[in-house]
């Protein structure tokens, strides 16, 4: 609800940083409870900085729980809303699209936040296309496609 009053709330980032879990829970909860708190500190305060490394410890984490694909997601689709600020977690997003839940939500933020010149768009609309005959993202993987395919 924080994220959603935007920097009206600048006065409860501190409260929001304070309820950041750490480093060391990887459980979903928590994973989703930080992306949450992320994306709120960036909606409040814009510190892409500070959002960039709630994300990434996200991620880390996530990799240590072979059942958080979906925490994954989410913190996929937040890394997209801060578009370029999001470039340093391009490696993590890259990483998520081997997998045909996290590929779309991946093709998306990665579309979102990387150098449209760098973007290997036939790959990027591949995991797409994985994804939608997954049946794991259907909804999202035509987004996906969308997005990502090439324009030649």
């Amino acid at each position: 609800m924080a994220g959603a009053l935007g920097p009206r709330a600048a006065a409860l980032a501190p409260a929001l940083r304070q309820a950041l879990s750490g480093t060391d829970d990887g459980t979903m909860p928590a994973l989703d409870t930080d992306t949450a708190l992320a994306e709120a500190l960036w909606r409040v305060t814009g510190d892409a900085d500070a959002a960039v490394a709630v994300l990434d410890s996200v991620f880390a984490r996530a990799e240590q729980n072979p059942w958080s694909r979906w925490s994954v997601v989410r913190a996929t689709r937040a890394t997209a809303l801060l578009g370029p600020a999001g470039r340093p977690l391009v490696a993590r997003l890259e990483g998520a699209l081997d997998d045909p839940a996290q590929a779309a939500a991946a093709v998306l933020a990665l579309a979102a936040v990387g150098e449209p010149a760098s973007l290997d768009r036939t790959a990027l609309a591949e995991a797409a296309l994985r994804s939608a005959e997954s049946d794991a993202d259907p909804e999202g993987a035509c987004d996906a496609w969308k997005h990502s395919a090439p324009t030649h």
